[in-house]
């Protein structure tokens, strides 16, 4: 059960756990939206007289096993999805909520956030009609019944008539439905929020023909119909089983739940959901525990039973993981090649996600921190992962991006057809299984960088001669190849949202083999890897091969990278990463290596939290640390710099800067040339200072730019950039976006 849409319940609060929004930076290239033309004037036809309920035999106990990959479907050679047709549904400003695909009568249902039913032929994709009716959708194929429950269980279920395409009825109070075809029944239920009282109402029992109310199960609670055993199951903190013939309570599948001394506490585990899948012979029920607001920790796993037995099966890393298309529509994520996928997420104060993937024995094979769980296709071989902005596609035999859909969810995999139903706004978006190619998005010129905080300055290594230079502002980088007369957006990167943080570091060779790296995550749940450009930033591909820690922050190759086949090289990188393992609790930094430019990486070493990660020269061929070094630090609760002059093994305090006003170092930087001018500089939120004697003493510079300063236009970011014969420029980004290209030689210094 995903963090996305895990439902953490209290005993007056439904706190909604981790919603990742789906942003849009930039959608795919549309094709021409399908035409819709109006659907005919539709008589609605008689109701069906009803049959004879069908005696249901009890089933044979099916264990749910690994699919094997069938053939994959014929078609173009391009690897991701592709998009056939857009199809504008909902208005303006509303979106689509649910869908429903309905085989036997070749129609999609689907509804938006207005109020709205749409049936369109699923063939044609015209619109066959549009009915009044919002929220979940529920189908009795048999008895020619669709029933669309309101989202929040307060308005009345809509009842339409599949045949007619006609609403026959409403139903209040409205709630989840279930259907019971064999006695043309459906049952209406509520989602318990904390304990009920007498007054609260149960599963209501009606007619589906004419929408009789029948009677009442006393237990109020979701209710699920279980054809395996002609069996009514009601979710109500635990699982009460109900004879529908009765409407009597006959059983409790979780009297562990059951049996808790404090009911409804915080701490307590309960039960939310429920979904039978008979062509699995599986019965899943989603869990959860109790959480005052802060949130449950580790959030549990689904428990999973035999639909005829109700034997739990208790071997979970064997069964299939359940997913939520779209935050709503449950599905099970198939093996595939033998490989079974699940995650593991934790949700308290911060949010951790591990997708875990194990062999048919449920033995775990590798794993990767940072990453959901998505919808796997056994026919293309992909995961389908809802991401922070959109859906990102992933190759399951490497784990690594093929592409991207940003602004997308996927909501419905039809297999049968190769044919993948997505929501994108107002848009209900069609895309066959593969024949897509990734999106090749060049730079774009801009008139100027954006007033935005400016994260990073990255000067080309030949500065001097090529006036190539790099800035990284939330979740894009700029190129400019002139020394900042002209900028260019880079683009080709994964869609990212203002959660984002994101880095670039660069060849030392840059100006022979244009080699760039970046890399990033969104706080602590998601993880952006690294990707590799060897053409100045134009295009990038992904480096996530065998990199299973995500979150990286920082990427430094080796000074003797370069890529030129004439010469004697190691094309050796390093990633330095933050994990979190769940399951056994391990939190840390790890470094890892590459030996072949990105391409594949081995972990190299873990780090506890508490201690400083090593220093790259420690672990790169041709790297040494200088004799004296300098980093930042805090005395006695203020900012502060510390010297070594015996390479690291003693350290001294240079330099404390005052509290008042509030200032934060940002970055110490010694010069290109600090063997010969002992030279050294500090950044902090609001000015620069400097020491030419290394960090005896220190100057302040003066310049009227700096006076006023506050969080909104605070300094932070500094570059330094060699210019031949001894000389340098220092580069100073802004939270405004402004970037100051200085020359120290011309700059008013102050002693400090």
């Amino acid at each position: 059960m995903s963090n996305r849409h895990l439902l953490c319940l209290t005993v007056m609060v439904l706190m909604v756990v981790l919603g990742l929004v789906a942003g849009c930076d930039r959608a795919p290239t549309p094709t021409p939206a399908a035409t819709i033309a109006p659907g005919p004037t539709l008589v609605p036809s008689p109701m069906p007289s009803p049959t004879p309920a069908a005696t249901v035999a009890p089933g044979p106990t099916l264990v749910p096993s690994p699919t094997s990959s069938p053939t994959p479907l014929a078609g173009p050679a391009g690897p991701l999805p592709q998009v056939l047709t857009r199809v504008p549904l909902a208005p303006t400003g509303a979106a689509l909520d649910d869908l429903l695909l309905d085989p036997g009568t070749n129609r999609l249902y689907v509804t938006d956030t207005a109020g709205q039913l749409y049936v369109l032929d699923a063939a044609t994709y015209d619109r066959l009609a549009t009915l009044p009716a919002a929220g979940r959708l529920a189908l009795d194929e048999a008895g020619q019944r669709l029933y669309v429950s309101p989202e929040e269980e307060t308005g009345p279920v809509v009842v339409v008539d599949t045949n007619s395409l006609a609403v026959v009825g409403t139903v209040s109070p409205g709630g989840r439905v279930a259907v019971d075809s064999t006695r043309h029944r459906f049952y209406v239920g509520n989602r318990l929020y904390s304990a009920p009282t007498e007054d609260t109402p149960g599963v209501r029992v009606y007619d589906s023909l004419t929408l009789e109310k029948l009677g009442e199960v006393p237990q109020p609670g979701i209710p699920v119909y279980n054809p395996q055993r002609d069996e009514l199951v009601i979710v109500a903190y635990t699982v009460y089983m109900a004879d529908p013939g009765t409407w009597q309570i006959t059983g409790d599948l979780l009297p562990d739940i059951t049996t808790q001394s404090l009911k409804w506490c915080n701490g307590c585990p309960c039960a939310t959901d429920a979904h039978v899948f008979a062509d699995r012979n599986l019965l899943l029920v989603e869990m959860t525990t109790l959480s005052a607001g802060k949130g449950p920790g580790r959030l549990p796993q689904p428990r999973y039973f035999d639909a005829t037995t109700l034997t739990e099966l208790t071997d979970t890393a064997q069964l299939p993981a359940l997913e939520r298309a779209c935050d709503r529509h449950a599905l099970l994520v198939e093996p595939v090649d033998g490989r079974v996928y699940r995650q593991d997420n934790y949700s308290r104060y911060e949010f951790f996600n591990n997708l875990l993937v194990y062999d048919s024995g449920g033995n775990l094979i590798t794993w990767r921190d940072g990453l959901l769980l998505g919808l796997t296709n056994p026919a293309t071989g992909q995961m389908y992962v809802a991401g922070p902005t959109g859906v990102v596609v992933l190759d399951l035999g490497t784990l690594s991006p093929v592409g991207e859909f940003p602004g997308l969810c996927f909501h419905t995999l039809d297999t049968a057809v190769g044919r993948i139903y997505a929501f994108q706004g107002n848009d209900l978006v069609v895309l066959a299984q593969s024949g897509g190619e990734p999106d090749r998005l060049p730079p774009i010129n801009v008139s100027a960088v954006p007033t935005t905080s400016i994260q990073s300055i990255v000067p080309s290594p030949d500065y001097a001669q090529d006036h190539t230079l790099f800035l990284g502002q939330g979740d894009r980088f700029y190129r400019s190849p002139d020394g900042g007369q002209s900028w260019q957006q880079l683009r080709g990167l994964p869609a990212t949202d203002d959660w984002w943080t994101r880095g670039l570091s660069i060849s030392p060779d840059f100006a022979q083999d244009r080699t760039l790296f970046a890399y990033g995550y969104r706080a602590e749940s998601w993880g952006d890897g690294v990707y590799r450009s060897t053409d100045s930033g134009d295009t990038w591909q992904p480096m996530w091969g065998g990199l299973t820690h995500l979150r990286v922050y920082d990427v430094v190759p080796s000074p003797d990278y370069a890529q030129r086949p004439a010469d004697a090289t190691d094309g050796t990188v390093l990633a330095y990463a933050r994990y979190q393992r769940i399951v056994p609790w391990e939190s840390g930094y790890s470094v890892f290596r590459s030996t072949d430019r990105g391409v594949q990486w081995t972990l190299v070493m873990t780090q506890a939290l508490s201690a400083s990660p090593p220093a790259p020269a420690s672990l790169l061929p041709g790297m040494t640390e200088p004799v004296t070094q300098f980093r930042t630090a805090y005395v006695e609760g203020k900012s502060a710099v510390e010297r070594t002059t015996d390479g690291g093994q003693t350290w001294e305090t240079v330099l404390v800067l005052p509290s008042e006003p509030y200032t934060t170092i940002k970055v110490v930087l010694p010069s290109p040339d600090f063997a010969a001018d002992q030279t050294v500089y500090v950044l902090h939120s609001y000015g620069l200072l400097r020491s030419t004697d290394g960090g005896q003493t220190w100057q302040n510079w003066a310049d009227e730019r700096l006076v006023g300063r506050d969080y909104k236009n605070e300094l932070t970011a500094l570059a330094l950039v060699a210019l031949g014969a001894g000389k340098h420029q220092i580069l100073i980004g802004t939270a405004a976006g402004e970037l100051w290209m200085l020359d120290p030689a011309a700059m008013t210094w102050e002693p400090l």
